[in-house]
C-alpha cells in the first residue's frame, strides 16, 4: 500500500511479489491478488486530440502536476500542446479539475491520464504514435520479416495481434517489435501501435472491448447511424454496443466493466482520411455529400476509381460524391451532413492538366485553377455564370480570358496574358483560343509527311488539301491524306 506503483503482488511457493501491472495469466504454481482498494476499474487506451496521439489510463495520475488547474480536457489540451514542458494531463478526481503533467511516470490514484504522445498516424484500423527519432522498439524483433515501407509495415504489423508496434531501421527497411517500451538506438525511430479505431465524419473513434460509457440514451439498430447522431451531439462522448448487437449513444466519460459488451469513444474533431490516387491527392468524407451539377457528356459513373480519374482531367469538377451506389462528378468543395453517403474532394495532383480544354460555344477555352490570366476589363463583370461570360469574350476583341471567382461568385472578361498564381481563393481562368487553336492551323512537316493538329478547328467546314509543287513527281502529284492510322480521299 505504501507503494503508489504496486497494482497487487503474487503468492508464489512460500514467496510473495509485488506486481507492477494488471494484465493477470494462467499459472498454476501462482496466486494473484490484484489491487482494488479504490474500487475502480483498470482500463487502457489511446484518443487522437488535437490531432495528437494521447494514452489514456484509469485509475492513475501523473505522478508530477504543475499548480494551474483546468476546468475541461480541451483547454488543458491546447495548453499542454503549446507547452513543451508539458507530458501529459491528469484529471484529478478529488479536485474535480485538469493538470498538466512534467512528468510521464504515473501513480494509482483516483483519476484519468492523458500520457501526450507525437502527431498521431491513423491507418489499418488502428492508431500510432512516434516515438521520436534514435529509439527501438525494445527486444528482439516479432519475427524475421522487413518490410520497404512504413505503410506496408503498419498493415503488417496491424493484422498479427502480437505485434506491438514498427522499429524504422533505415529509408527502406522496417521490422516488427513485440514490446510495448523503447530503448534509445542512433538513426532508429519507432512507431507504436495503439488502440483499434474507426475514421468516420472527420473523427478518429477508439474501440474499448469489456467496457461501455454510462448515461446512454438513444438506441439504434446499426452502428453508423449512432456515430453520426453521436457526431452532431455537443454532449454525446461516444457509442455503446450491447451484447444484444444494438447501438446507443452515451453522455458520460465514466465507463464500467460489461461482459460482451464493447464502446466507440468519440475523439477530437478535425481528422480527414487523405490517399493518392492517379497521381492525385484525395480528401475521403464519409457520412458527407457535395453539390454543384457537373455539366459533362458523362457525369456519372458506377465504379469510383473511373469517377476519380474523370473528375481531376475535368476543369470544372472539384469533388465526387456518392448516394445510392452511384458516384457524381460535383463543382463543389463544401461538404454537408448526409449519412450513408460520401465524398472524395480534390487535392494537389502531379498530372500535367495544361493542355486540357472545355468547349463553350463551339470554342475550346484552356482552364488554369488558381491563375489570374490578364487584367479586367472595366465594367464587364456582371455574368450570371460562365455561359454568359465566355458568350461576351467572344464578342470582345481585346477579351483573351474569362476569370472565374468562385466565393465572389462573380465572372469577370479579361485582357492580356499574363499569368499570376492566385491562392488565397478558389480561381479559375478559361482562356480564349481562336477556332483554328494558333489561328493558324499551319502543317508541320517532316520529311515527306506533313501534320496538320485539328484539335481547335471546330469552325472549318471542308479542307481542301493539293500539291502546289509546279511540276508533279513520278507518282503523278497525288497526295495520301490520312487521319489517324485511316487513308482518305477528303476530309470534312
Amino acid at each position: 500500500m505504501k507503494n503508489p506503483a504496486c497494482t497487487g503482488f503474487v503468492k508464489r511457493g512460500a514467496s510473495y511479489h509485488i506486481a507492477l501491472g494488471w494484465s493477470v495469466f494462467s499459472d498454476e504454481t501462482s496466486v494473484a491478488y490484484v489491487r482494488n482498494d479504490l474500487k475502480l476499474a483498470y482500463v487502457s487506451y489511446s484518443l487522437y486530440l488535437n490531432a495528437y496521439y494521447w494514452k489514456v489510463k484509469a485509475p492513475y495520475v501523473h505522478k508530477t502536476l504543475m499548480k494551474d488547474a483546468y476546468k475541461t480536457l480541451p483547454q488543458a489540451l491546447v495548453a499542454c500542446i503549446a507547452d513543451p514542458r508539458c507530458k501529459g494531463i491528469s484529471f484529478v478526481a478529488k479536485k474535480g479539475h485538469f493538470y498538466l503533467a512534467t512528468s510521464p511516470d504515473l501513480v494509482i490514484g483516483h483519476g484519468k491520464t492523458f500520457t501526450k504522445g507525437t502527431k498521431a498516424v491513423i491507418g489499418d484500423g488502428y492508431m500510432w504514435t512516434r516515438s521520436g527519432d534514435n529509439t527501438k522498439i525494445h527486444g528482439d524483433y516479432l519475427d524475421s520479416s522487413t518490410y520497404a515501407t512504413l505503410t506496408a509495415a503498419l498493415k503488417a504489423c496491424s493484422k498479427k495481434p502480437a505485434c506491438t508496434g514498427v522499429t524504422r531501421i533505415n529509408g527502406h527497411k522496417f521490422r516488427l517489435g513485440k514490446e510495448e517500451r523503447t530503448v534509445h538506438e542512433n538513426g532508429y525511430s519507432a512507431y507504436l501501435r495503439g488502440s483499434s479505431s474507426l475514421t468516420y465524419r472527420q473523427r478518429v473513434w477508439t474501440e474499448v472491448i469489456g467496457f461501455v460509457l454510462q448515461k446512454a440514451t438513444v438506441t439504434f439498430k446499426d452502428q453508423k447511424p449512432a456515430l453520426f447522431a453521436c457526431s452532431k451531439s455537443s454532449t454525446c462522448t461516444g457509442v455503446n454496443k450491447r451484447p444484444d448487437g444494438k447501438y446507443q449513444v452515451a453522455t458520460s466519460t465514466e465507463m464500467v466493466e460489461k461482459e460482451g459488451a464493447s464502446c466507440m469513444l468519440k475523439g477530437g474533431a478535425g481528422y480527414v482520411p487523405q490517399f493518392e490516387y492517379d497521381s492525385t491527392e484525395w480528401n475521403y468524407y464519409e457520412g458527407y455529400r457535395t453539390g454543384g451539377v457537373l455539366h459533362a457528356h458523362k457525369a456519372v459513373f458506377t465504379d469510383r476509381n473511373t469517377a476519380l480519374s474523370r473528375c481531376v482531367r475535368h476543369p470544372m469538377c472539384e469533388s465526387v460524391h456518392y448516394v445510392h451506389g452511384k458516384y457524381y462528378l460535383r463543382t463543389g468543395m463544401k461538404v454537408s451532413d448526409a449519412l450513408g453517403e460520401k465524398a472524395w474532394i480534390l487535392g494537389k495532383t502531379k498530372l500535367d492538366l495544361s493542355s486540357l480544354t472545355i468547349v463553350h460555344h463551339n470554342l475550346h477555352w484552356q482552364t488554369l485553377k488558381y491563375v489570374k490570366y490578364g487584367e479586367p476589363i472595366k465594367g464587364m463583370d456582371k455574368y450570371k455564370g460562365i455561359e454568359d461570360a465566355t458568350a461576351a469574350c467572344i464578342k470582345s476583341p481585346t477579351c483573351t480570358a474569362v476569370y472565374s471567382d468562385f466565393h465572389a461568385h462573380k465572372y469577370y472578361l479579361m485582357t492580356g496574358t499574363t499569368k499570376v498564381p492566385h491562392t488565397t481563393s478558389r480561381v479559375i481562368s478559361s482562356i480564349k483560343r481562336l477556332p483554328c487553336g494558333d489561328g493558324k492551323c499551319q502543317g508541320v512537316k517532316s520529311g515527306k509527311v506533313v501534320t496538320i493538329d485539328l484539335k481547335h478547328c471546330y469552325q472549318i467546314k471542308t479542307i481542301e488539301i493539293y500539291n502546289k509543287q509546279s511540276c508533279c513527281s513520278k507518282s503523278g502529284g497525288n497526295v495520301v491524306v490520312k487521319v489517324g492510322k485511316s487513308t482518305c480521299n477528303t476530309v470534312t
